[in-house]
C-alpha cells in the first residue's frame, strides 16, 4: 500500500511540472477584409489552422477557443480592441496565457495577405509578427508556417509533422476551408448539428485535412466519454464514470444506465464455479440514473442515483468445516441490496490532463443478519478518485482511478479454518480506450486490482 502511495506522488510530481513548463497560448480568431463574401468566416478556420499546428508541440498548450470568445463576450469587447496593449494584457490574465496571438487577413481570389502578431501575456507588448502572401489553397502550408514561426521564437521544439506541412507547399481546396470555416462558426453558437454537417461537406472536399479530420473526430466522439465505460468492478460502490473525466465536459447530459454480470459454471452442480471441492459464484446488477453538468470551462459535476434494487449475490462452500461466532459452518453467504447516491467533481489542469473525485453514500440491507451472512445492514460511503490523460489528438485516453469503501465483507481465513470479519479491498483501475476509423470504432481495455487491506493481505488481478 505505501509503495502505491509513493509510486503515485512520484508521477504526479513528474507530470505536474511538466505540464506547467508549458507556453500557455491564446490563438484569436483573425479579422477578415476581403469583399468576397464567401470568406467571412475564414479568419475562424484559418486561426483554429494555427492552433492545432501549435498544439503539436510539447512545449506549448493552447488555450480553447471556446474560453477565448467567453472572455470577450464577458467583457464586451471585439476583436478589433485586441489592438490595444491593455486589453491584450486583461485578457491575457483572465486566461493565464503566457502569450496572446490574432491578425487580420486581406485579399481577394488569387491571394490573401495574413499578417499574424503575439503579444507578452505579462506587458501586452507585441512580441512577434509576420505575414504570409499566398493562395488560400495552401492554407495548411500557411498554417505550419506561422506555427513553425511562433514556436522557433518560443524555443520549444517544433514537431517533425509541422515542419513537413511548412516545408511542402501542399495545395489543398479553399472550398473545404470555407465549410470549414462555417463550421466553426456553428459551434461558437453551439449549433452541433449544423456544425457537423459542415464539417462533414468540408471531409469530403478535402478527406486528407488533419485540421477537418480532427474536429470532424471530436463532434463523432466527444472528449467527455473516451473511457471504457463498460463494468467489470463490483459496480455498487464506484461511479459510472472516472470522476477525471468530468473536467472534460463540454455540455450537460443525462443517463441510465444497468448492468448485470457474474461468474459460474454451468457445466457443475447448482451452476456454481467449482475449483478443488470449493463451489463459489458472484452476480452483480446495477441501475444508475445519472447526470453530467458543466459547471464553467475545465470543471464538471456528476451527480448519480442508484434505486434499491442494484445488488451482489456472492456464495462459498467449503469442502471442510470452518468456525463461524462459535458455530461450525461450510458456507457463507451474503445477497445484499443497494440504495443510494454519489456526486463527483473533476477539474482539467490541462487540455490533455485532468483530475477528479467522487463520494458515495448508500444503504446496505440484508435479509437476515446470521452468522452465515457475508454483509451487514447499515450506511456505508466510498470514495473515488482518478486521472486522465489524452494523447494523439484525443485518439487515446489513459485513465488511473482508486476507490476506498468502509464496506466490510466476512471471509474464510483457510489456515485458521474461522470465518473473520474483512474489509472491501482498495480498487485500484487503469483503462486506456483508442479510436479507430476516424473514432467510429473504440477499443478498450481496463485491468483492476483488488488490494486487500485485512488479514487476507495480497492482490488479485481482474
Amino acid at each position: 500500500m505505501n509503495k502505491v502511495v509513493v509510486f503515485l506522488c512520484l508521477l504526479l510530481s513528474a507530470v505536474l511540472p511538466a505540464a506547467a513548463a508549458r507556453n500557455r497560448i491564446a490563438v484569436f480568431d483573425f479579422t477578415v477584409a476581403s469583399e468576397n463574401p464567401a470568406y467571412r468566416n475564414i479568419g475562424k478556420g484559418l486561426s483554429a489552422f494555427v492552433a492545432l499546428e501549435l498544439g503539436k508541440s510539447p512545449g506549448a498548450t493552447v488555450v480553447k477557443r471556446r474560453k477565448c470568445g467567453e472572455v470577450l463576450a464577458a467583457r464586451n469587447l471585439s476583436y478589433e480592441d485586441l489592438r490595444v496593449p491593455k486589453v491584450r494584457t486583461l485578457l491575457s490574465e483572465m486566461l493565464a496565457a503566457d502569450y496572446l496571438v490574432s491578425g487580420t487577413i486581406e485579399g481577394y481570389e488569387q491571394a490573401v495577405t495574413v499578417r499574424l502578431w503575439m503579444s507578452s501575456g505579462t506587458s501586452g507588448e507585441i512580441v512577434w509578427e509576420e505575414e504570409i502572401t499566398e493562395s488560400l489553397e495552401l492554407y495548411e502550408y500557411i498554417s505550419a508556417s506561422f506555427a513553425e514561426s511562433i514556436l522557433s521564437y518560443l524555443e520549444a521544439r517544433v514537431t517533425a509533422a509541422t515542419v513537413q506541412n511548412a516545408t511542402y507547399r501542399v495545395s489543398r481546396h479553399t472550398e473545404a476551408l470555407i465549410a470549414f470555416s462555417a463550421a466553426i462558426d456553428y459551434l461558437d453558437r453551439a449549433d452541433r448539428e449544423q456544425a457537423r454537417t459542415a464539417l462533414s461537406r468540408a471531409a469530403a472536399i478535402d478527406p486528407y485535412a488533419e485540421g477537418i479530420i480532427d474536429y470532424l473526430e471530436r463532434l463523432v466522439w466527444p472528449s467527455e466519454v473516451v473511457s471504457p465505460r463498460f463494468r467489470i468492478e463490483p459496480e455498487l460502490y464506484t461511479a459510472a464514470y472516472n470522476p477525471a473525466a468530468l473536467g472534460f465536459l463540454e455540455e450537460g447530459r443525462f443517463y441510465f444506465l444497468f448492468s448485470n454480470s457474474g461468474y459460474r459454471d454451468p457445466d457443475s452442480s447448482g451452476n456454481y464455479q467449482a475449483v478443488d471441492g470449493y463451489f463459489a459464484t458472484e452476480d452483480k446488477f446495477t441501475q444508475i440514473l445519472g447526470c453530467l453538468l458543466p459547471l464553467a470551462p475545465g470543471l464538471g459535476l456528476g451527480l448519480e442515483y442508484m434505486p434499491t434494487g442494484g445488488g451482489l449475490t456472492r456464495y462459498l462452500e467449503t469442502p471442510f468445516t470452518f468456525d463461524s461466532e462459535g458455530s461450525p459452518k461450510t458456507m457463507l453467504e451474503g445477497d445484499p441490496r443497494f440504495g443510494g447516491g454519489s456526486v463527483g467533481l473533476g477539474y482539467a489542469l490541462q487540455d490533455n490532463l485532468s483530475l477528479g473525485a467522487s463520494v458515495l453514500l448508500w444503504h446496505t440491507s440484508t435479509a437476515t443478519d446470521s452468522v452465515d451472512n457475508m454483509f451487514e445492514s447499515g450506511m456505508n460511503f466510498a470514495i473515488q478518485a482518478g486521472c486522465l490523460l489524452k494523447a494523439l489528438g484525443q485518439r487515446l485516453t489513459c485513465g488511473f482511478s482508486a476507490t476506498y469503501t468502509d464496506l466490510e465483507e466476512r471471509y474464510v481465513d483457510f489456515d485458521a479454518l474461522r470465518a473473520e470479519e474483512g474489509e472491501f479491498p482498495l480498487l485500484l483501475k487503469t483503462s486506456l480506450a483508442a479510436g479507430l476509423l476516424h473514432n467510429t470504432l473504440v477499443a478498450s481495455l481496463k485491468v483492476l486490482a483488488d488490494v486487500y487491506i485485512d488479514g487476507r493481505n495480497g492482490y488479485v488481478l481482474r
